[in-house]
């Protein structure tokens, strides 16, 4: 029909906004628990653990709790009206300040959408790891005839330490959001 395309674009061009904003969001999301993860590592080997199996025990019940943090209890919070006041509306202007004061199904289509975002591009990012072993395999194939010192070598061609509880911690956070937000999706 005529003019719907000047009636619908503004309708378009928010949804388009918004749908941005939330894949912004959702990469920000991942990328702090990446970053987290790392330094979570980090820390346990300045706590000088007694062995292999309580380092990896306290990598991986950190990083699943901070995982699940910023991955579930997070976006769940900043939708929800709280009513309180701290700093401003809800806390800081950002937990608290939303407009669902119940779970109802509107709450599942805003909050779901984000949650099942940010959970599959958390789901994806372990397997950026391939791409990671694929550019190591570039690098040798590139700087192996330049480099002749055998440390050098061995530096070059020594893999990533691979840290499988941090791998544990994001496939268990993944499956608690999913069993978490499951009754509404």
């Amino acid at each position: 029909p005529e003019g719907i395309y000047e009636t619908c674009r503004p309708w378009l061009a928010a949804k388009m906004r918004g749908g941005a904003l939330a894949a912004l969001v959702a990469t920000m999301v991942v990328a702090i628990n990446v970053v987290a993860a790392s330094g979570i590592a980090k820390i346990a080997d300045m706590e000088r653990p007694a062995s292999l199996t309580v380092r990896s025990h306290r990598i991986m019940g950190m990083v699943f709790m901070v995982q699940l943090t910023n991955l579930g209890f997070l976006a769940a919070f900043v939708h929800l009206d709280l009513d309180v006041h701290i700093f401003g509306e809800g806390i800081f202007g950002l937990i608290g300040n939303g407009i669902f004061t119940d779970l109802v199904s509107e709450w599942y289509v805003v909050v779901g959408s984000s949650v099942l975002l940010t959970t599959c591009l958390q789901t994806v990012c372990p397997l950026l790891g391939i791409l990671t072993s694929w550019l190591q395999v570039a690098r040798r194939w590139c700087c192996a005839c330049r480099w002749r010192a055998r440390s050098t070598l061995v530096d070059l061609y020594t893999p990533p330490h691979f840290e499988l509880a941090m791998q544990h911690a994001q496939q268990l956070c993944i499956l608690f959001v999913a069993f978490m937000f499951s009754s509404g999706m």
